[in-house]
């Protein structure tokens, strides 16, 4: 455990600091006396799962309103701060057995919803990320075919997730990074990783252009021409006047110096937001509004997989199963049933050397109405005005003024794991 003060080290998740102390094993309560586990699980596991806010109903005229999202969804984790054996028995539960949904684009107007699923996940501990089960993607399509890179290369700042010591050393080598990108033909310059020498606004450094560290600050030395200093150069806003004697005082020039002289044997950080991640079942959820160029009522396409997104997939850690659903308007049905039927010859090559493939059934066909004002080119103005409805008056005005009558085709496919 980390000493006192010091908060750089990863903190113990709460599950372990519990077991370390026997739990009390709560008798006198029927849940744990009367009731067989079995039932008892049962009871626990229908708490924790995600219900419909019927207080919080979507707006039918909204991006995000479909057939399984009409309401806001709510959790209920009360239920683990009732007792220390309750909290051991059912902390998992919350993650497991809901679905972690990030909207790429058009996502609703309430709560905190995530863009960013490395954020997302590296909030979480080993012991978390392992107990995911579902995840679901509502990918825009520029979105989906940018996903090239495998999970491994996706990096985190780590800012949300750091304590503020981690901050300090995250900052610090932002600092150093920096510092390696001043020219190395600097007279007594420590080097810590060297570096080649970099143009300044266009102008090559050499001999007789220099950056001096003056105890103070760094400036630029130029022979004939005003000190300027280190911001100025970065592109910032100038600031006047730009002598050296007047900006040496500046405190951020002084931690660039500072932070090359605490990094020289500060530790990397080895923590990854992948690690213990599983994610065995995915599903990505094409929207009408998520092909390219729907406004245009352009024709519907979507590259290979192998093409570009299909090693992102591939890269999953754990996957078994991918659903692929695909929406789109009656007047593009066709187009969504060949799109659909090349799909089904897709192979998506796994890192552990399997392959995501069509499982053989027919693909899942389904059909909903939506608000007419999803009819390209989409009336924003409507659209955009909030999730959750303002009222049932209001609600009630917009359905005479804007019919709920655009049929909207979805076409389901799963691909599982074969060996």
């Amino acid at each position: 455990m980390a000493a006192a003060g010091d908060d750089t080290e990863e903190r113990i998740p709460l599950s372990v600091q519990l077991a370390d102390v026997p739990a009390h094993e709560q008798l006198q309560s029927p849940l744990f006396n009367v009731l067989f586990p079995e039932l008892r699980n049962i009871i626990f596991l229908h708490v924790l799962t995600e219900y419909d806010d019927k207080s919080r109903p979507y707006s039918k005229h909204s991006w995000c309103y479909r057939p399984d999202f009409k309401y806001a969804g709510v959790i209920s984790p009360q239920l683990l701060l009732t007792c220390r054996r309750v909290y051991l028995e059912t902390h998992l539960a919350p993650i497991a057995l809901n679905e972690h949904v990030f909207w790429q684009h058009r996502h609703p107007h309430h709560g905190k919803f995530s863009r960013n699923y490395v954020s997302y996940f590296a909030q979480m501990t080993p012991e978390q990320r392992g107990a995911v089960k579902r995840v679901r993607f509502f990918a825009q399509m520029c979105w989906l075919e940018g996903q090239t890179q495998p999970f491994e290369r996706i990096r985190w700042s780590g800012e949300e997730r750091q304590t503020p010591a981690q901050r300090k050393l995250a900052r610090q080598r932002a600092h150093l990074a920096l510092y390696n990108a001043i020219p190395a033909a600097m007279p007594g310059r420590p080097v810590l990783n060297p570096a080649p020498a970099v143009p300044f606004r266009g102008t090559p450094a050499s001999e007789q252009q220099w950056l001096e560290f003056t105890g103070e600050g760094w400036v630029l030395v130029t022979p004939g021409v005003p000190d300027m200093f280190l911001p100025e150069l970065l592109g910032q806003p100038q600031q006047s006047p730009t002598t050296a004697a007047a900006i040496r005082s500046q405190p951020h020039l002084r931690a660039l110096h500072a932070a090359y002289e605490e990094l020289r044997e500060a530790p990397s950080p080895q923590r990854r937001w992948t690690d213990g991640l599983v994610l065995p079942h995915a599903i990505i959820t094409i929207r009408h509004s998520d092909w390219w160029f729907w406004e245009w009522r352009q024709p519907l396409r979507i590259h290979d997989p192998a093409q570009s997104w299909g090693r992102w997939i591939g890269s999953f850690p754990g996957i078994r199963v991918l659903e692929i659903e695909l929406e789109s308007i009656d007047a593009k049905k066709a187009e969504l049933d060949e799109i659909v039927k090349r799909a089904l010859k897709w192979k998506i090559p796994l890192k552990d050397g399997g392959q995501l493939v069509h499982d053989g059934m027919p693909p899942v066909q389904s059909m909903w109405l939506g608000t007419s004002m999803m009819e390209p080119p989409g009336l924003g103005q409507v659209l955009n005005r909030g999730t959750i409805q303002k009222s049932p008056e209001d609600e009630e005005q917009l359905d005479k003024k804007h019919l709920v009558d655009l049929k909207l085709h979805v076409r389901k496919i799963t691909f599982v794991k074969r060996v």
